[in-house]
């Protein structure tokens, strides 16, 4: 029995709709009054285009402008320091004793 070199299949990265993922183009962000126009017409809500739906689009998702500044914002903000505790103060027995005292009245308890 000879052996032969297996030949496996190279998967290439696809998209959702088969295509090969070149950096892909994404769509354009737009109004709600552009969406209810595409909607209307029957065209892709996300390219506007005709002959095929959002599921089918070629397009990536688009980005909301505000949503991609907050995100650079989020990367280049400065570095946040924990902050330190105060130092928790020394419980005597006689503080302790008039917490108690104050929690304890009728009051505060429920009961009638």
């Amino acid at each position: 029995m000879d052996w032969e070199p297996a030949h496996g299949t190279i998967i290439a990265a696809t998209s959702r709709t088969g295509h090969p993922q070149r950096h892909q183009q994404r769509a354009k962000w737009v109004d709600y009054n552009e969406i209810g126009r595409r909607r209307s017409e029957g065209s892709c809500l996300r390219c506007g285009n005709q002959g095929h739906m959002i599921k089918s689009c070629p397009l990536l998702p688009a980005q909301h402008p505000n949503y991609q500044r907050q995100q650079n914002q989020l990367t280049m903000r400065k570095p946040q320091v924990a902050a330190t505790a105060s130092p928790r103060r020394k419980i005597t027995p006689e503080i302790a004793a008039s917490d108690i005292e104050e929690s304890g009245t009728d009051d505060d308890s429920g009961k009638e």
